[in-house]
């Protein structure tokens, strides 16, 4: 399968759950429940306990109800300027969520969230008006709620996760060699209840997972799901890079929906064929080659295209530039080597008469090739 069709940003592969959920090392502290209650003594405690016990009819049986979580409700209808925070969890995901009223938070902090099924922690990043704007563009769907600011015991858990993640990295790296399966494990990210565990990795192209899934389900008794995610989605997750204009990467400060860039967004700009500068940190193609390929795609249409032969009255020059912003081209006289500059105008008045020929290839992210010899291989391999 070709490579090229393999980047997809959170392409979920494969996911399996167990009918337990995780065993006792990886349960909750006992004194904290999903609703961040903490029983005052011992005795309450063991009244909850009875409870729970006398509404199963068969208390020796085994329940999944504490694992069970039904799905929240999406508030996306409440938001406005006063209630809604984004959160940073793990590995630089931000969503949006709800905040109510009566939960008082501030810029850094901790809180718990809602989850598809179950709870998970993070840090709030912006708030109140900034948030609203953000959501208002993105119009991420469902939002789901804070629960409340996290606790110690919660906080000291996530860190806890923090330093599993990375055995588990390597663990499953272990198992998936040992299946022989071509892939690279990059991250692993336990959510703070345990009910999920996630596992991130690169691969060439798309593989049977089912026998890993099962092998990693017997081990940590809970959901598993396995996310293959791009090299552009490796380099946002890590963020600590700065790009060549000074400020940090776009993938990892604001640009998350990411559109495939090819070598025609590089051709159309009449960009240098240096990969080295047309590459980023992940090793594709720049994101920011996007942000002005609409301008120069209409303004392009005002041009003839490169390679085009105009005739004057005394010799004929062939298009290798144009300046979409000082309205000038460049034209190469092949006869006498000579490189001459006509403004656009002066073009127009040529193009009227029928004195410019343009190259009769249709297909427009074709042309100029000359100017991308000897790199245009390494521009496509790097292309998405």
């Amino acid at each position: 399968m070709n490579n090229d069709n393999n980047y997809k940003l959170d392409t979920t592969i494969l996911e399996i759950v167990s009918p337990t959920n995780g065993n006792a090392k990886h349960e909750f502290d006992s004194n904290i429940d999903r609703n961040g209650y903490s029983p005052k003594n011992n005795d309450e405690e063991s009244d909850l306990k009875n409870k729970d016990n006398s509404s199963n009819p068969n208390p020796s049986a085994k329940t999944d109800n504490y694992r069970i979580a039904t799905k929240p409700e999406d508030k996306s209808n409440l938001l406005d300027e006063f209630c809604t925070v984004e959160v940073s969890c793990q590995n630089k995901q931000k969503e949006i969520f709800f905040c109510p009223k009566e939960i008082k938070v501030a810029l850094n902090n901790w809180v718990v969230v809602e989850t598809d099924n179950g709870v998970d922690i993070g840090r709030i990043t912006l708030m109140n008006r900034a948030a609203f704007r953000k959501w208002e563009i993105t119009k991420q769907s469902p939002v789901y709620s804070i629960k409340h600011r996290a606790h110690p015991k919660e906080i000291e858990r996530h860190k806890s996760n923090l330093e599993e993640n990375q055995i588990i990295v390597r663990k499953v790296q272990e198992i998936s060699n040992s299946l022989k399966l071509d892939i690279k494990v990059t991250e692993a990210e336990w959510q703070l209840d345990h009910h999920k565990l996630t596992i991130y990795f690169l691969a060439p192209q798309r593989v049977d997972f089912r026998e890993l899934v099962k092998e990693l389900a017997k081990i940590y008794k809970t959901r598993i799901e396995l996310r293959q995610i791009t090299h552009r989605e490796r380099a946002r997750r890590i963020g600590c890079w700065e790009g060549v204009c000074g400020r940090q990467i776009c993938c990892s400060s604001f640009l998350h929906n990411i559109k495939p860039i090819t070598v025609e967004h590089a051709k159309l700009q009449q960009l240098s064929s240096n990969v080295t500068k047309l590459s980023g940190y992940c090793g594709r193609l720049k994101c920011c080659l996007l942000y002005e390929y609409d301008t120069y795609s209409q303004e392009s249409a005002r041009y003839p295209r490169l390679g085009a032969i105009m005739t004057t009255e005394t010799s004929q020059f062939k298009l290798i530039k144009f300046d979409i912003f000082k309205e000038t081209l460049t034209f190469f006289d092949e006869n006498n080597h000579v490189i001459k500059t006509f403004t656009l105008e002066e073009v127009n008045k040529y193009a009227s008469i029928n004195k410019i020929v343009e190259p009769k290839d249709d297909h427009h992210c074709c042309q100029n090739l000359s100017g991308f010899d000897g790199e245009l291989d390494e521009l496509i391999e790097i292309s998405d």
